[in-house]
């Protein structure tokens, strides 16, 4: 028998589909063992570096606090501003929960989160007899009610104090046991200097360890799967284990995890223990396979160090049996997805079969029918079987097809005739009906077209778009809009652009408005105040074009917050010298030239003195460029000190200094010269077993009416600071107009 067409059909396409997915599910299962190593490998890799991320965050949280108010140089003896200012930060910062300072004068202000997020407020000093008193912090950080005292409290004892105060940056203490909230915390410390670089404090931060802990518990691990934290000692610092990491409260006793409840953590450690020589070796990486609780568990320890004092070591223990699960989990996936897509497949291909076999069975039926002559036709097939019967079938009615011909023929053609005049007619219909369809689908579509342009162009501009009417309505803006004020499309709507703005900028943009509406053109800077409250510095060109008729303003700004930052700093930079923070020598004879012309006009009295360290270089040659630096800091602290706020000093060269005494004659200002002088002459620097001592010579003179710029005035000032030189040094001398007088 000859083979049916549909049944080779369905064999061709199934078979290839067959055999691949037979050798699709050999390899899945043939791979399990390498599958299992892979997936351990990288979900430990994930693990820890989840771990190692979180850590970064919260530590270098707590130390970039101490770092901050270590380099303040806030007043230690204002207790209250003091405190404000820890309060805010603590509000400020997540990752602390206590925040403090102790001073070398034994007064101690701090700061503390509770796990309730109540912050309580705590200091001693002479006012509380030296007893540390807990208050309870309203939201605005002010005390309120009492809560406990602890009597004889002396900052400068505890441990965070000791080991800072001889430090040169930031400590971290071994993780302790805090027994206000029963968890374990860790601490940095900071010492910080005043003006004259004397130690005067110590700052400090801690932050709660339970939050680790509560992070490892949170982390997608795999059934069964543990991970934990431990110090060089071996000593639990964090767990995803619920089991206290204490061993005995009263004695403050932390639990080894060679002593923890849990089997598999106990057989880590003691090999980590033995691998690592008791933790006193260089922490390194370690892979193991151990077995515990009948399973086997694949287990990484990876060293995690910060700064300069945490060196601890972050385990991840994964069972076989979690990661066998979901491998076979996959297997099975695999296999039912194998079978799902085989039997659609089959059904496919005797869809297809079916499809392409029907139309064939029924043209050979009608080749059949044909034969009894209703069409002319005549073919030849041999292969297959149901295409055979068609052409016998087509063969058949070629005799009769011949004997209707002429009959057929006439009246085909009357028909035809027929047709086509109607076809015509219908044609002519049928064309405009088809054109106009045409043209309003295409105008239809252009229009929804060039609207979802429109709105894609101007949700993908930069920054904010805008365009609004002569009234300053909103009329369309872009998603930006709404990100940077923090209003959603239906309020823009309802508000006007001036709205979005400050005071100040509302004034400038009604002006540029009318000004784009009349040249055609405008652009400023404007401030946008956001609905929570921030205020943003944008720069905003404004083109006003033709829309339905009437006038219309496109906007668009950009964000220049960087940029105002940026000018800032550049500002700083090109006025402040980076050494000693007083004026740079252009920023100073500017300033001088104001002050001159300010003086001129309000004939007001005005000195200058110049300033000169003696021996500097000596002492750079002798003790070097740091001693150097630091005579030099030193005496701009005396400055500091001694000047008023409206005076100023600038640095005109390495070791010598001018300052602008304003409001100020030529024996007022020797009279400053001179306390200047003696407290400079009192101090002294210390480089390694050297003290060096520290004089200078100031040259004062006063502004004269003659006197056309700040010029002539230092040259006067340098005279007399030659003239202290040559006369012995340590002295000041006064020279006014072409005479000198020197004081005492």
């Amino acid at each position: 028998m000859k083979p049916r067409f549909r049944s080779l059909l369905i064999l061709a396409l199934t078979m290839p589909m067959l055999a691949a997915g037979s050798l699709a599910g050999w390899l899945s299962f043939s791979n399990t063992e390498r599958a299992v190593n892979d997936l351990a490998d990288k979900y430990r890799h994930e693990v820890i570096g989840n771990v190692t991320a979180d850590l970064n965050a919260h530590l270098a949280g707590v130390q970039r606090v101490v770092e901050l108010n270590a380099r303040q140089g806030w007043d230690l003896s204002d207790l209250k501003g003091l405190q404000r200012r820890l309060f805010n930060q603590l509000l400020a910062f997540q990752t602390p929960t206590q925040i403090a300072v102790g001073t070398t004068e034994r007064v101690f202000v701090g700061v503390e989160r509770r796990p309730d997020d109540k912050v309580m407020l705590s200091h001693s000093d002479l006012s509380t007899g030296y007893g540390l008193n807990t208050y309870a912090a309203t939201r605005h950080g002010e005390p309120h009610g009492y809560s406990v005292s602890v009597p004889d409290y002396d900052p400068r004892q505890q441990l965070w104090y000791r080991r800072a105060e001889n430090a040169l940056g930031t400590i971290w203490t071994d993780p302790f046991y805090y027994p206000g909230e029963k968890t374990l915390q860790i601490a940095a410390a900071r010492p910080a200097f005043d003006a004259l670089g004397q130690f005067s404090a110590v700052y400090v931060a801690a932050m709660n360890l339970e939050k680790t802990s509560r992070f490892l518990r949170e982390l997608s691990l795999a059934g069964g799967a543990r991970a934990f934290i431990i110090d060089r000692k071996g000593l639990l610092i964090a767990s995803s284990l619920d089991e206290p990491l204490i061993r005995d409260e009263s004695l403050f006793d932390r639990l080894p995890a060679i002593e923890s409840r849990d089997a598999v953590v106990r057989k880590i450690a003691g090999r980590i223990r033995t691998a690592a020589a008791t933790l006193q070796a260089p922490l390194e990486r370690q892979e193991m396979r151990i077995e515990a609780e009948q399973d086997v568990h694949y287990v990484e320890a990876r060293p995690y160090r910060f700064d300069e004092g945490i060196e601890w070591l972050v385990v991840v223990a994964i069972p076989e049996s979690g990661l066998i699960g979901h491998v076979k989990d996959g297997n099975s996936t695999t296999m039912f997805l194998l079978l799902a897509l085989t039997l659609p497949a089959l059904g496919l291909a005797i869809l297809i079969a079916h499809w392409i076999d029907v139309p064939v069975s029924r043209l050979s039926r009608a080749a059949e029918a044909i034969a009894s002559g209703r069409l002319d036709e005549s073919i030849e097939i041999t292969q297959p079987r149901e295409l055979a019967s068609l052409g016998e079938s087509f063969n058949a009615m070629t005799a009769r097809l011949r004997e209707s011909f002429a009959a057929l023929e006439q009246s085909k053609q009357k028909l035809e005739e027929r047709v086509i005049e109607r076809t015509r007619e219908l044609d002519g219909q049928n064309s405009a009906l088809i054109e106009e369809i045409h043209r309003r689908e295409a105008a239809e579509h252009g229009i929804r077209r060039e609207r979802d342009f429109t709105r894609r162009v101007v949700n993908s501009l930069p920054g904010i778009f805008f365009l609004v009417d002569e009234e300053g309505q909103d009329v369309l803006w872009n998603t930006n809009l709404e990100t940077v004020t923090g209003y959603d499309g239906e309020e823009l709507a309802s508000l006007s652009l001036f709205s979005l703005f400050d005071a100040n900028s509302r004034i400038a943009l009604r002006h540029k408005l009318q000004e784009a509406f009349a040249q055609g053109h405008a652009e400023c800077e404007a401030i946008i105040v956001a609905r929570d409250g921030r205020r943003i510095p944008f720069h905003i060109k404004g083109e006003c074009i033709e829309m339905d008729g009437s006038p219309h303003v496109i906007g668009m700004g950009v964000d220049i917050t960087q940029r105002k930052r940026l000018e800032d700093e550049l500002r700083r930079l090109a006025t402040t010298d980076a050494l000693t923070g007083v004026a740079t020598r252009g920023h100073f004879l500017d300033s001088a030239e104001l002050e001159i012309e300010r003086t001129h006009r309000y004939q007001r009295p005005l000195s200058v003195m110049m300033l000169d360290i003696d021996h500097f270089k000596s002492i750079n040659d002798s003790h070097g460029h740091a001693a150097g630096d630091m005579a030099i800091q030193k005496v701009v602290g005396v400055l500091k000190q001694l000047l008023r706020g409206e005076d100023l000093v600038g640095r005109l060269g390495g070791e010598e200094f001018g300052v602008l005494l304003p409001e100020t004659d030529s024996a007022r200002a020797v009279i400053v010269a001179e306390r200047i002088r003696e407290q400079i002459a009192a101090l002294h620097i210390v480089s390694g077993e050297s003290r060096i001592s520290l004089t200078v010579s100031i040259g004062v003179t006063e502004y004269q009416r003659f006197d056309t710029g700040i010029d002539g005035l230092l040259l006067r000032a340098d005279l007399a600071l030659y003239s202290a030189k040559h006369g012995g040094r340590n002295r000041t001398v006064l020279r006014v107009a072409a005479r000198e007088t020197e004081a005492a």
